[in-house]
């Protein structure tokens, strides 16, 4: 293994890149990878040091021993959603506890007190479920998960319930394929934005918002206008229903929000949008609607303006974006798929528009998984 340097790159918040010295983990995870393993009985590591400062840098990446495993586990919403599946009692969530990490790596004077802590993360979280429809707790004070309860473990790395009550309250039916893929960027692309909004203030309106790049001619609204440019021919998106769309997860997001700020919890995923960044994504999807255009071309005729904008420097962060993007929607579609097996007494409307929003959200899907990220590389 050869290390070519004691520090690495990393991107500012500003949309900046700056260095930084390595941690003793990424030295030794770096340094592990030497000889193969099973066939090797030892590895070498050689480290290039361009002066004396990077020299003692190494050194003392050398003798700084592993940073220690530090448990991150806390009571989920989909662990309280498979903990009532299974239909156990509230009693052995304490066992659960006990038994985790977290407590094992505690000294024995503050396991009580974390657990204790870990306890009302857990009835807090689980009362929310409750109020929001995915559990039910029958006269015996028995809790069950619910039908709606049922599809939390589809929603993943991005807030789960907002998103499933989005989707059961048919608040994306009317929206395109392409209008779906800005939709989910603007909640993939919320990590990009530079400042967190309160729950009253849950990102930029369609209406306002502004891109400052004027080699960005086709904008209606702020959303991009892609007919007769480029000799592009294809259509605008519905501001009015994507509106809707948005201030209705604006909504349950500000609820939500609500109801954590009672129970002093936190949400681990951010809970505003990015509509300048989801744009981006929009154009990208509507070019790729027109099997006649080369999709290697959208790509590129996307990229400068995505790196003109703000929030998104380069273009393999892009990259990582419309993959993100791509797997909420897949993970939006597997939800729509799931009421089949478990919504058992859902009228024709309903299997309809499941069934439907499936569609196109799987349509979605292959709008962005084209050239050049179908085929997984960045060498355009």
């Amino acid at each position: 293994v050869v290390v070519s340097s004691p520090e690495k790159p990393f991107s500012t918040s500003d949309g900046g890149f700056n260095t930084r010295t390595l941690t003793s983990n990424e030295y030794h995870q770096m340094a592990g990878r030497a000889g193969r393993r099973g066939i090797d009985p030892e590895g070498f590591v050689v480290n290039i040091d361009t002066s004396t400062l990077e020299e003692d840098l190494f050194e003392e990446l050398i003798e700084t021993s592993s940073n220690p495993i530090i448990s991150r586990f806390t009571p989920s919403y989909s662990l309280i959603a498979n903990y009532y599946r299974l239909g156990v009692s509230d009693e052995e969530i304490e066992t659960i506890f006990q038994k985790s990490f977290n407590i094992h790596t505690l000294d024995t004077d503050k396991k009580d007190s974390k657990i204790n802590a870990m306890k009302h993360i857990f009835e807090a979280k689980t009362d929310i479920l409750e109020d929001e429809g995915f559990l039910e707790r029958t006269k015996e004070n028995n809790i069950y998960l619910t039908e709606k309860g049922e599809l939390l473990q589809n929603i993943t790395g991005y807030p789960q319930i907002p998103l499933i009550n989005l989707i059961a309250s048919k608040g994306m039916s009317k929206l395109s394929p392409e209008e779906l893929v800005f939709f989910a960027g603007a909640i993939v692309c919320a990590q990009y934005s530079h400042h967190q909004n309160t729950p009253e203030d849950m990102g930029e309106r369609i209406e306002d918002l502004t891109i400052s790049n004027p080699a960005q001619k086709y904008i209606k609204r702020d959303i991009y206008k892609l007919n007769a440019v480029n000799d592009f021919n294809l259509a605008v998106p519905n501001t009015r229903e994507l509106e809707e769309t948005i201030n209705l997860y604006k909504k349950y997001c500000t609820d939500y929000s609500q109801k954590l700020e009672s129970y002093n919890l936190e949400e681990e995923y951010p809970l505003n949008i990015n509509l300048k960044l989801a744009a981006h994504l929009y154009s990208l999807a509507a070019l790729n609607s027109d099997p006649s255009q080369n999709s290697i071309k959208n790509w590129k005729s996307i990229i400068p303006l995505v790196e003109n904008d703000g929030g998104i420097k380069d273009e393999g962060t892009f990259y990582t974006v419309v993959n993100q993007t791509i797997e909420l929607l897949s993970q939006m579609s597997d939800v729509c798929d799931d009421t089949k097996d478990i919504y058992t007494l859902r009228d024709e409307k309903d299997r309809k528009y499941y069934d439907s929003l499936s569609r196109k959200l799987k349509t979605a899907v292959l709008l962005l998984k084209q050239k050049p990220v179908r085929e997984n590389k960045l060498g355009l």
